[in-house]
């Protein structure tokens, strides 16, 4: 609806039973909430912005009880926080500005520093130092709007080549499409991208 904050995203701590933190990525900017969700307050504070700072991404590290690492994806850019958001800082993406739709984190971050980006415009973006330069990371892929969650599976992303797959929508949910979601699985890939309609039970 026209003027509503929407919420496009929302992550939670990987220690959320015990601290009940978790983020909502909305139109209007990044919320966090200390107590799972009863309550919120606006993330974005320090920056002072004037406007709304729309949001449609965001990703903790797993290591967040200890780094408190977070990113939220803007228009243009990725922001990072290493104080659990209250302060911010922000990477500018590569020329023109690309729109995130999802960001998905490294299993092994705190080794490795990799993150990725999906974008309606620009395909997949990845950064190998913990945010703070990005770069296209489109091999074979034929379709840059990525409109859908990049997922990070818990292998070992930092052993060597980090390898992911890309699904294409077709259809409707059904025996093929569960086919082709297990054939993919079955790679034991690093990250897997959806571009289509996304038919897929349950995300198998």
């Amino acid at each position: 609806e026209e003027g509503e904050d929407l919420v496009y995203s929302l992550a939670a701590s990987p220690a959320f039973a015990e601290d009940g933190i978790c983020f909502a990525a909305r139109r209007s900017g990044l919320y966090r909430s200390d107590d799972g969700g009863a309550t919120w307050h606006f993330a974005y504070d320090s920056l002072g912005l004037e406007t709304a700072l729309p949001t449609m991404a965001v990703a903790v590290s797993p290591a967040f009880k200890s780094d408190h690492i977070v990113f939220g994806g803007v228009p243009g850019g990725i922001t990072h926080s290493v104080d659990g958001g209250d302060g911010w800082g922000v990477s500018i993406l590569p020329s023109p500005p690309p729109l995130v739709s999802a960001l998905a984190v490294s299993p092994n971050f705190g080794r490795d520093g990799l993150i990725f980006a999906s974008t309606m415009d620009d395909g997949v973006l990845r950064s190998a130092d913990r945010g703070n330069r990005w770069v296209a990371w489109n091999f074979g892929l034929n379709v840059y709007e990525v409109d859908a969650p990049i997922t990070a599976r818990p292998s070992d992303c930092g052993a060597g080549a980090i390898r992911f797959a890309v699904i294409g929508g077709f259809g409707e949910a059904g025996q093929p499409e569960a086919d082709v979601a297990a054939l993919v699985d079955s790679w034991n890939v690093d990250f897997i991208v959806t571009t289509g309609d996304n038919n897929y039970p349950d995300g198998e």
